[in-house]
């Protein structure tokens, strides 16, 4: 599974209307992939900013850096 569809999956897991924070999904993340959290951040970031450009889920929202 790439982290893009990690992330996606991640998401869609979550409620709607639910603030989404990247350092949970990125600690998750370091678990499953068996990497450091900062690895996880960085690669989780990637991923976000990647679906975000696509607009791979077209209802998620940028609020705060």
């Amino acid at each position: 599974m790439t982290y893009i569809e990690y992330v996606c999956d991640a998401i869609n897991n979550i409620d709607s209307r639910v603030p989404i924070y990247t350092r949970q999904i990125s600690e998750r993340a370091a678990q499953y992939y068996d990497i450091s959290v900062k690895e996880a951040a960085a690669a989780i970031s990637v991923a976000l900013k990647r679906i975000m450009d696509n607009g791979t889920i077209p209802e998620l929202r940028f609020y705060q850096k």
